[in-house]
């Protein structure tokens, strides 16, 4: 929902960590001639997967973005991961991503243990600016996204998994399939 888009090569707001394509919420903006989230209003929105059947034992759910927001302070342009356990119909945050480094691709890995075993969960990335005010920045970008049955600490985007493969230790590697 709200401004969240797939991108690939040779659209003018792409930005991947690795291969060619990722997810962007932002849009191309005729009046600034840049890729912003500046709608001259308050813009929000969501970008969850479809359903995934997790399976019991340790998971973690890692994953790759860049951003470029009014302030990377919590009360600003947020940024949240959750998940939902019933298919969507509510949520819990899992995570509020603040006080990182801006323009430059980070990598988060997610304990999600507590949620194995469930047959119906969703991930979701939720972007909120709050306010009309300041928010002709690039917005947030999202790439290689998967789930782990084992932790690790060198996940990374220089791992250069394409988007369509990944090491065996990953349940769902294949973020577009879900959608």
């Amino acid at each position: 929902t709200g401004l969240w888009k797939r991108q690939g090569s040779g659209d003018s707001c792409t930005n991947a960590a690795t291969g060619s394509a990722g997810w962007y919420y932002g849009a191309w903006n005729n009046r600034d001639a840049w890729c912003n989230f500046d709608t001259a209003a308050a813009t929000s929105g969501t970008l969850a997967s479809g359903s995934i059947s997790l399976p019991a034992g340790s998971l973690y759910l890692g994953f790759a973005y860049f951003y470029e927001t009014e302030s990377t302070a919590a009360s600003f342009d947020r940024r949240y991961v959750d998940i939902s356990t019933n298919d969507g119909t509510s949520w819990t945050q899992l995570s509020q991503l603040s006080g990182d480094t801006m323009n430059t691709w980070l990598q988060k890995q997610i304990d999600i243990s507590a949620y194995a075993g469930q047959p119906n969960v969703k991930i979701r990335f939720r972007f909120e600016s709050g306010d009309a005010w300041y928010n002709a920045f690039r917005g947030w970008y999202v790439d290689d996204i998967v789930i782990y049955t084992t932790p690790t600490t060198s996940y990374s985007s220089n791992d250069n998994i394409p988007d369509n493969d990944a090491p065996n230790n990953m349940i769902a590697p294949y973020w577009d399939d879900l959608m």
